[in-house]
């Protein structure tokens, strides 16, 4: 476990484990580093760090992204269920303030570029079993993971391994994926059940308005008297409007092959390494990065047993999430 400040474009794929802390996200986004699957830039600060150096972790941060505001996130070795919820973004002059406050706590503080939770075309939880069977839940336009880990909103789409498919990792083991469709799904053939959410869409643009207003704004500092009216008003004035522009289109199946063969690339990983434990669960989104095309992007995974000796539970038993 290491005292220092670290940035994770310094990651050294072949010595990754060098890296490694012993503290939860940080841990995660260095093996997915290392594996590499596309994540975002980072930086580590350990507890009980100066304020001078904290200013001075996030000045050099700041200098190696390019959006204006940061996201804090607090990390711990090992997690509760009372922690400090952030997930924000912020100015950098704030940012050195709150990452004072969490360091002072005991706890670890990460940093990464500003991501919207309001912008995903898609955000994906995807849990893979150690006799490898796999769930995925998919979240569409304008929703994030936070709705499925925490329960709030069920998943648009469900998608799991039916009993007689092969294992995910071996499935994808040493071969490159060509397209094969099942007639009746169009999803490559690894014997998929696929289950839509019958809610309407408009319930479910409530439920996620419900959501913003009591449990995300709040933590940004503005100020909701918990109304979806408030939290609609709001996402339309700041320009955030995929809740009811963008289409709940199915998703495809290039994507559907992309989170799989990456979520069984990560799972490989971690068993050579002695690491794969009862499930792995990995938490992704698509979104557009620095204007360009919306790309796949991977925040954080969890192995085995996160809180306790509570074992990984899906769609939302937990009532925590991803994007704490």
């Amino acid at each position: 476990m290491t005292n220092s400040i670290m940035f994770l474009d310094d990651i050294d794929t072949a010595n990754a484990s060098e890296m490694r802390t012993g503290y939860t996200k940080w841990d995660s986004v260095v093996d997915l580093t290392a594996v590499g699957l596309p994540t975002l830039n980072a930086c580590f600060i350990p507890p009980y760090t100066s304020e001078d150096n904290i200013k001075k972790a996030v000045e050099t941060f700041k200098s190696k992204i390019s959006t204006p505001k940061i996201m804090i996130r607090s990390d711990a070795t090992k997690e509760t269920t009372d922690y400090i919820r952030l997930g924000v973004s912020l100015p950098p002059e704030e940012v050195s303030a709150k990452a004072f406050e969490v360091s002072q706590m005991g706890r670890a503080v990460i940093l990464f570029p500003q991501t919207s939770r309001f912008a995903s075309y898609w955000s994906h939880n995807t849990v893979v079993h150690k006799d490898g069977s796999f769930n995925i839940e998919l979240m569409g336009p304008g929703f994030d993971g936070s709705g499925l880990s925490r329960g709030d909103i069920k998943a648009l789409y469900s998608i799991s391994s039916k009993p007689q498919s092969s294992s995910l990792l071996d499935y994808y083991k040493d071969k490159d994926w060509d397209y094969c469709y099942d007639e009746q799904d169009s999803f490559p053939f690894l014997r998929l059940d696929i289950h839509k959410d019958p809610t309407p869409a408009d319930e479910r643009i409530e439920l996620r308005l419900q959501q913003i207003a009591k449990h995300i704004l709040p933590k940004m500092g503005v100020k909701t008297n918990n109304s979806s009216k408030f939290a609609e008003r709001w996402l339309k004035r700041n320009g955030y409007d995929f809740l009811w522009t963008k289409k709940d289109e199915i998703p495809s199946p290039e994507l559907i092959d992309t989170v799989l063969k990456d979520a069984a690339k990560l799972c490989r990983y971690l068993k050579k390494e002695g690491r794969f434990s009862s499930a792995t669960a990995l938490s992704g989104f698509m979104i557009d990065i620095d204007g360009r095309k919306a790309k796949n992007i991977y925040l954080e995974y969890f192995n085995g047993k996160k809180w306790g000796n509570e074992p990984v539970l899906f769609q939302g038993k937990r009532g925590r999430g991803f994007s704490d």
